[in-house]
């Protein structure tokens, strides 16, 4: 039985691998892994990393850990998530 493997890297843009058409890095290992590796090619992203990340940890939408919040300051309140 294959075990389902994943990677989360921050801040990397779709052309930032030489799989995707980068000329300039040279990314031997992630280029391996993306020719043996499904494609997920429909995804949401939510502005910020935060949020995406928690979504990600939690398996939850972003507002129920209440990461949406983090760039403006304390949750009001009357906020329910």
């Amino acid at each position: 039985m294959r075990l389902a493997k994943g990677v989360t890297i921050a801040d990397q843009g779709y052309g930032d691998i030489a799989a995707h058409g980068n000329q300039v890095v040279k990314t031997p290992n992630l280029d391996q892994m993306h020719g043996e590796s499904v494609r997920l090619t429909e995804f949401h992203a939510s502005p910020t990393c935060a949020p995406t990340r928690a979504a990600l940890m939690t398996g939850r939408h972003e507002f129920r850990p209440g990461s949406t919040m983090k760039n403006s300051g304390p949750r009001p309140p009357n906020f329910t998530a």
